[in-house]
Formats: structure tokens, C-alpha cells, sequence
């Protein structure tokens, strides 16, 4: 009995993810790399949509964001797959490759693929160009042994379908390197792999810089060490408690020094960054800290400097208050970023976490870089010594903040001994601000109603004078 329900479990098991020679299925992601290395994924395929045309099934494909020809820093966006945008599936099994969002009809763009087709079978492929099934083979496919067709086309490239993961070649350009539903090969990273070795024990150093060239002409560098204590993980947030040391010296107009250290939360959320893929394109609201317009930002990755994958959004934002960065430009293409005058760069370190930046606009700019890490004991990059933070100044960040009752049910009350106007966010542990107050601070207690929020756990932001603080309270 034993035994036939290992044969119905592995049954089960091959119907879920046989692809029976199709080039995709609708259950999973594929990722793909045109790097020479095959461990850069360029461009991830899955198919977003089904509908039905008669008889015949059509795949719409994720869309994905291009480069302007010749030009380094504009983008066309929602542009179509490297399959194009949509697959009709035929009667005779034939698949049909349409690029039909952008083309205009009379010049729409087709291929054929017949993935049931046998040796030395032959069909057009495309105007002008054939194909034929030349060989049948067996081989490894991302550690999983597979039977593959080579579809040789009569332009000299060559197409490889596999029965059970799709296409893993196509046309010399594109390399199958993972599937993420199944966890093999080499996948995207998201908040869970960026965050993943940060533990008790660990140093992070950073290097930050700022300057500005308006009527105040200032800048400063600034050298930060923070030494992790404990890690609280949560379903789609991380609070990282450190001891935090900094030392920030001013130029310019205001020459002069600052260190500052104490106890911190830092905290991380899972949010449309982390979980980005390659070439997906992001639309960003940037007036809740700039007086800009929204602007797009497309999502990369490149090689980490101390191993693993960097992933990077390339931020446009346009350069006055009130325009609209996309801006309709002459030719097939509707969308195409025509006007781009500032750019921001926001990097994450996908093994070690937190936040690098660079930003540059006509009269500021600056940037934050990880300069190294202990890892579990392993020392990566420069850690600053704990003698360096020692300055002119010296500026206690421990909280003397207190959140009461906790838990609490219908408001809670800070207090402290500070004064001064402050902004109090409540944030619950998705990372979803819930609730804002602006305090005019005179008296040492301030009140503040929670009855309508949910019960959980949250965090309160605590923001005055651009320092930060953040505390923990329980919603009954």
C-alpha cells in the first residue's frame, strides 16, 4: 500500500511540473541570462494572463523595460518579451509568438514553434526564415536530467526546448539559469535573501557623503559602525537592534565635527523594491520627500563586490514640480522617456542588507557605500575602529523615549523629556504606515487613540530635527 501512494504522490509530483515540451507554463517564472558568466539574470518570463480565442488558449506575457537605442540613461517601458507579448496556442499544437501591443498590425511581428514536432520535421518559423527538429538528446537542465530538441533554424541560430522546463536556449541569445516555483538554478533575489545573514555579532561599516551648492555651499563626510545585537524577524518585516557610532566631519562653510552614538532600531520592510524583478519597471511618487513629480525607476542586477547578486533601481524623476516624466516623444513608441534631468541610484547589498544610494543633481548630490562587514566572524572590506568615533561633540542617540500601556487597547501616551515639534508614524509589521500624527510637543506626555487599529504589533516612528528614533508597542 506503501508503495502505491509513493508511485500517485511522484505521479502527482511530474503532472504539476511537466511541461510535456511546452516552451512555458503558467504556474512559473523563468529566469534567463545573456551575460557570458550565466549568473546574471537579464530578464524574468512568466505568463501574467490566459484567455481564451475560440478554440485556441492565449498567454499574455509580463512586459518589460528596453533601452532607447544609442542612448544611455532613456528607457522605453512595457515593452514586449523576447517571446513578444503573447503566445496563441493552436488545435495542432502549433504556438504562435505575436507581438501585438506596440506593432502596428499590417507589420505585426510572428514566429512558429511546433514543440510536439519529431526528428527532422520542418515548418516556417518566421517570414523568410524556416525550422527544423535536428536533434534528440538527453541532457542536464539546471541539475535535472531532461530529453531537449535542438530546433536549428536556417538563419544558423539554434533553439533548445526541454520537455520539462521549457525553453532553455533561445536563438543563442537567451540561457535558461532558473525557475522559481521549483528553486533551481539561480533565482532572483528578494527581502528574505537580502536580509538573511544578518545576525548578532555582525559589524557594518558605511561611508556617507553629502554636499548641496545652494546659498549655504556646505557638505560632510560621515563614517558610520554599527554592531548588531539581536535580529527580531517578522513575516514581512526585520527591526535590527545595533549600537550605532558615527562620526561626521562638515566642510565648506561649516567646518566642524559631530560623533554621536548609542542604541537604534533599524527597520526593513518587504516592499516593491526588495521583491522586483530584472528590467521590471516601478512607478514612484516622490513627493513625500521631494517636490517632484513621479518618476519610474527599472530594476537591475550586477555582480556584488564580496560575492552574490546587487540588485539596483535606476530612478528617474523629472526636474521641476508639475511635468510629467513621460513625456510623449515622435515615433512607433508612445511611452519613451524623452526628458530625464535627474537621476538617483539606489543600490541593496543582497547578502549583507541595508540601504547604498547615489544621487546627483545640478547643485547637490551624494551617496551612501557599504565599505565592509563582519560576517559570522568573517571580516569583508574596512571596518573603522571603535577609536575613531571620538570627536568635539559627543551626542547620546539612546532613546529616552517611553511608549505606555504596552500592550494597550484604546491609545497610547510617549513620553519624554524632549520638546519641540516632532512626527510620530505608526507603521504595523507588513510595513504599511497605519496611522501619522504631527505633535506640537510642550507638555512631557502626548496621547495618542489606536482604537481603530487592528491588534498586532507596531512600530512608532519617532522623527525630529531629520534624527530618527523608533519604538515597539502591542495593539490589544
Amino acid at each position: 500500500m506503501k508503495k502505491i501512494y509513493l508511485l500517485l504522490f511522484l505521479m502527482a509530483t511530474l503532472t504539476v511540473y511537466s511541461q510535456n515540451w511546452a516552451p512555458i507554463n503558467t504556474t512559473e517564472k523563468f529566469c534567463y541570462s545573456t551575460d557570458d558568466t550565466l549568473d546574471i539574470i537579464n530578464n524574468v518570463l512568466w505568463v501574467d494572463s490566459i484567455e481564451q480565442n475560440g478554440s485556441n488558449q492565449v498567454f499574455h506575457f509580463n512586459k518589460i523595460a528596453k533601452a532607447v537605442a544609442n542612448q544611455d540613461f532613456n528607457y522605453l517601458f512595457h515593452e514586449p518579451q523576447f517571446l513578444l507579448d503573447d503566445a496563441m496556442i493552436q488545435e495542432n499544437g502549433e504556438w504562435v509568438f505575436m507581438d501585438t501591443f506596440f506593432t502596428p498590425l499590417d507589420t505585426l511581428e510572428t514566429f512558429s514553434l511546433f514543440p510536439l514536432a519529431a526528428l527532422n520535421d520542418s515548418w516556417v518559423y518566421s517570414e523568410g526564415v524556416d525550422a527544423q527538429v535536428t536533434n534528440l538528446s538527453v541532457m542536464d537542465v539546471l541539475g535535472e536530467t531532461d530529453s531537449v530538441k535542438t530546433i536549428t533554424l536556417s538563419d544558423n541560430s539554434e533553439i533548445l526546448l526541454s520537455k520539462n522546463h521549457g525553453l532553455i536556449n533561445w536563438r543563442n541569445q537567451y540561457q535558461l539559469v532558473g525557475i522559481e516555483g521549483r528553486d533551481l538554478g539561480v533565482l532572483v533575489p528578494n527581502f528574505d535573501d537580502m536580509y538573511a545573514n544578518i545576525s548578532a555579532g555582525d559589524v557594518v561599516c558605511y561611508s556617507i557623503n553629502s554636499w548641496i551648492a545652494d546659498e549655504t555651499v556646505t557638505g560632510f563626510n560621515t563614517s558610520e559602525r554599527y554592531d548588531i545585537e539581536s535580529v527580531d524577524r517578522y513575516n514581512d518585516s526585520l527591526v535590527i537592534h545595533a549600537f550605532v557610532r558615527s562620526n561626521t566631519e562638515y566642510f565648506w562653510k561649516n567646518n566642524a565635527q559631530e560623533t554621536s552614538k548609542g542604541m537604534q532600531d533599524l527597520v526593513f520592510y518587504r516592499n516593491r523594491y526588495t521583491d522586483v524583478y530584472p528590467n521590471d519597471t516601478i512607478y514612484i511618487g516622490w513627493t513625500e520627500y521631494y517636490n517632484y513629480s513621479e518618476g519610474i525607476a527599472i530594476s537591475k542586477l550586477a555582480h556584488y563586490k564580496w560575492g552574490g547578486l546587487k540588485k539596483t533601481q535606476e530612478t528617474y524623476v523629472s526636474d521641476f514640480p508639475n511635468t510629467n516624466l513621460f513625456t510623449s516623444c515622435e515615433g512607433m513608441y508612445s511611452f519613451e522617456l524623452c526628458e530625464t534631468n535627474e537621476t538617483m541610484l539606489m543600490k541593496q547589498s543582497t547578502k549583507y542588507g541595508f540601504w547604498e544610494y547615489e544621487n546627483a543633481g545640478f547643485e547637490w548630490g551624494g551617496g551612501r557605500t557599504l565599505e565592509g562587514v563582519i560576517d559570522d566572524g568573517d571580516t569583508l572590506g574596512t571596518i573603522f575602529p571603535i577609536d575613531m568615533f571620538v570627536g568635539s561633540t559627543q551626542l547620546n542617540t539612546q532613546s529616552n523615549w517611553l511608549v505606555y500601556p504596552n500592550p494597550a487597547h484604546d491609545h497610547i501616551i510617549l513620553t519624554s523629556s524632549k520638546t519641540g515639534n516632532m512626527t510620530a508614524q505608526l507603521y504595523n509589521c507588513s510595513g504599511i504606515l497605519v496611522k501619522e500624527v504631527n505633535i506640537q510637543k510642550s507638555e512631557d506626555e502626548i496621547s495618542i487613540p489606536i482604537a481603530t487599529l487592528s491588534s498586532g504589533v507596531y512600530l512608532i516612528k519617532l522623527i525630529q530635527n531629520q534624527q530618527t528614533e523608533v519604538l515597539k508597542f502591542m495593539k490589544e
